[in-house]
Order: C-alpha cells, then structure tokens, then sequence
C-alpha cells in the first residue's frame, strides 16, 4: 500500500490481498495508515453517519435518536459509567455486597440454606454450571457467584487472596457454597440495569429464617462511587504488588491529566519496573478496573 500525487489528485492505493501481513481491516496497521494519511489531507469521515444513505441506521435497518446531549447544565452521559467496587464480574456486585453486608450478622457455619434470587443474566443455576460450586481456576472463581458469595460470608471481604486456590479450595469456604442455589426472578430482569436487586432467603441450623435484600451496589449510578472510593479501591488492588509511594504517585498523575503537557509520566509509572511487595506483578494499568 502506497500513496502518490498526480496533478491536482492524491491516490491511496491499498492492499486487499489476504495475506497482506499488515492486515486490511480498518483496525490493521494498513487500515490505520489509511485513515491517518487521509485525514492528514483533511478528507473528513460521512456528514451523515447515523442516517445517511450507507449509515449506521441503514446497516441495522432501524432508526433511533441519539437524544440530548451532555451540557454545563445537563449531565453528561458518561456521568452514568457504571464502576466495580469489588474486583469481579459486574452483575454479581450486588450480591456479594448484600453478602459482605450480612457477614457480621449472621454466622457462616450455622447457614443451613441459602436461596440467592437475581435476574437470569446475572446467574448460572447448579444444574446449568455445577462447576461454579466446585472452583477449580482462578477464572472460574471470579465468575462463580455462589463460591464469591460464600467467601464473603465467611471472610467478611473480597481481595486478591479470595482468588488464590488455598481460599477457593478452602473446605470451610466450599461447605457454605455448597448450601447456596441460585434462583432466576423475572422482575430483576426487568428493571435490570437501571435497577440491579438481590435477595437472600436464609435458613439456619437452628431453623429461623432470615431475608435480606439490597438494590443498586455502589458504583451503580443510583449509588455512586466518590473520588475517595475509588481511590481507596485502587490502593487495595495493587497492595501486594506496588509500594504505597508508588500507587499514591499513580493516583496524583491521574488525577491531573486534564492539566498534563504529557502523558510520559504516567506511562513511566505504570509501566517501569516498581518497587514490588512481593515477588511477582500483575499488570498494574488497569487503574481504576479490575
């Protein structure tokens, strides 16, 4: 792939061989030496990309309107992100609070039966993953939401050992999993995901019955995460594998990006070698993530 001039007009010629080893996808380095040559000469993308002739509107066949805009007096749509307060997948956010909530009320090991209720996107019932009471990877440990449940009922918190096999293979940890179903409730589903509910219908040894609930985890919209959480979750992230100095120069570097001449040095934080706590490292870039 080439450009060249002639007279009065610049030609792009492109490769659309298949094993051109430079791709030819919009996203390949072809594709994104394309796009950057042609905007260099000012040739702008479609006036009309939504509803144009060949637009996004045409391509699905249904038309929508994009609504208001953000403005100084309108919040902005991405005022409502939605954020993970505990490290796993979002739709068990609430239910593990609700779990974390209960920890110092009601006693793990004198849980006869656990009914969790959510919405049927959220969770996997014995019968259609029994694996998830049996975690056997890390992998299937964040996304089990009866082992997530029970380990925070049991340990009272959610960190990096949760993820660790002594914890998810922990024989105390997996007699409370063992005694929780997960049970699909169609009105979850329905308000779901401006509305995000759990409920626990519990049974003890001694035969009392207990049910809990909580709509809206924190870092929902309805229950925002402050600049404090969100810091205070970072720290907790890279604990064991950053020093406090470093994660607290992180925190500083990030928060004055709007007024950085560069982003150098906050590349040089996130990816030269750091003071380490331990001996390996995770991937510390994903700062405010999981």
């Amino acid at each position: 792939y080439y450009d060249f001039v002639r007279g009065p007009v610049h030609f792009f010629a492109v490769s659309s061989d298949p094993r051109e080893p430079d791709g030819t996808t919009p996203d390949s380095v072809q594709g994104r030496w394309l796009q950057g040559a042609m905007a260099a000469e000012g040739i702008s993308g479609p006036a009309r990309a939504f509803e144009g002739p060949r637009g996004f509107m045409q391509q699905l066949g249904a038309k929508f309107s994009l609504g208001e805009f953000g403005s100084r007096d309108k919040p902005f749509r991405v005022e409502h992100t939605y954020f993970k307060s505990l490290p796993l997948r979002y739709e068990l956010q609430v239910a593990v609070t609700l779990a974390l909530t209960i920890h110092s009320e009601i006693d793990a090991r004198e849980i006869e039966k656990l009914l969790v209720y959510m919405g049927k996107k959220s969770i996997y019932t014995r019968a259609e993953d029994p694996s998830l009471w049996t975690p056997m990877s890390r992998e299937t440990a964040d996304h089990s939401a009866p082992y997530l449940i029970g380990a925070a009922l049991v340990d009272g918190v959610i960190d990096h050992d949760t993820f660790t096999e002594k914890r998810f293979r922990d024989p105390q940890v997996l007699a409370v999993v063992n005694r929780i179903d997960t049970i699909a409730e169609p009105e979850h589903d329905e308000s779901f995901p401006w509305k995000m509910g759990c409920r626990f219908e519990l049974t003890l040894k001694n035969g009392e019955r207990r049910t809990f609930s909580l709509d809206n985890p924190k870092g929902h919209p309805q229950n925002p995460m402050s600049d404090a959480d969100l810091e205070q979750k970072f720290r907790r992230q890279v604990a064991h594998f950053l020093s406090a100095e470093r994660a607290q120069e992180i925190i500083d570097s990030v928060w004055s990006i709007e007024t950085a001449t560069s982003l150098q040095p906050l590349f040089s934080l996130i990816t030269s070698p750091p003071p380490l706590l331990r001996p390996s490292i995770h991937h510390a870039a994903a700062i405010w993530s999981r």
